[in-house]
């Protein structure tokens, strides 16, 4: 599941508002470092985090992994369990979309199917 952001925030402010709201240090414990270069995700770069044995992904919804449906809304945001990819993470997810929901951020949980 995704969360998808609509913000006149760029990816790097979005990015820095995140680690202050979830509280993540701004390295990752397995020394990759957080803002990517990937010609194929979100025009060139995004952001990658580990905290709580999750890996939270921060792209900008354009290019090859442009969500259609989802077009209106600039950015999205996921985790996934590097150990065991098939788990369901519906549930922190929901956790997540809260705490920004909270935050004031204007967003959308991604439908089942997109």
């Amino acid at each position: 599941m995704k969360i998808f952001f609509k913000t006149n925030l760029n990816l790097e402010e979005l990015a820095t508002a995140i680690r202050k709201i979830l509280n993540i240090p701004t390295t990752n414990r397995s020394r990759i470092v957080q803002a990517r270069d990937g010609l194929n995700i979100g025009g060139g770069q995004y952001f990658y985090f580990e905290t709580f044995g999750l890996e939270l992904f921060l792209i900008r919804n354009a290019g090859e992994v442009l969500v259609p449906e989802m077009a209106d809304y600039n950015f999205y945001f996921y985790a996934q369990n590097p150990k065991n990819l098939h788990q369901d993470l519906s549930e922190i997810t929901n956790h997540l979309a809260q705490v920004f929901k909270n935050e004031e951020f204007e967003i959308e949980i991604e439908e089942p199917g997109i």
